[in-house]
């Protein structure tokens, strides 16, 4: 099984390897752990993973409906997150 996991990754382009883990490690680091929840989990929203791209993904976020309280709890955790990232740096 590892054999077939390397050839995959080995078939990938490094650009796109590279989009995948900085699209990831962005979305880690902006969003908070209350992303875990299972309530809130269980609100619908758009796949980040399938999102043809970022921009895409956050326009459904605000502007279908059925998106928009998950968009209002990722931005509300997505300032929390920000504002203690600066005062961490800042002191």
């Amino acid at each position: 099984m590892t054999k077939v996991s390397k050839d995959i990754i080995l078939e990938q382009s490094l650009f796109n390897i590279s989009y995948a883990w900085v699209k990831s490690s962005v979305l880690n680091i902006v969003t908070s752990s209350i992303l875990l929840d299972s309530r809130v989990r269980n609100l619908h929203h758009p796949s980040f993973s399938e999102a043809p791209n970022f921009i895409k993904w956050i326009k459904s976020l605000i502007f279908e409906k059925e998106n928009l309280l998950y968009g209002k709890v990722l931005l509300t955790t997505a300032i929390m997150s920000l504002f203690t990232g600066l005062a961490f740096v800042i002191g």
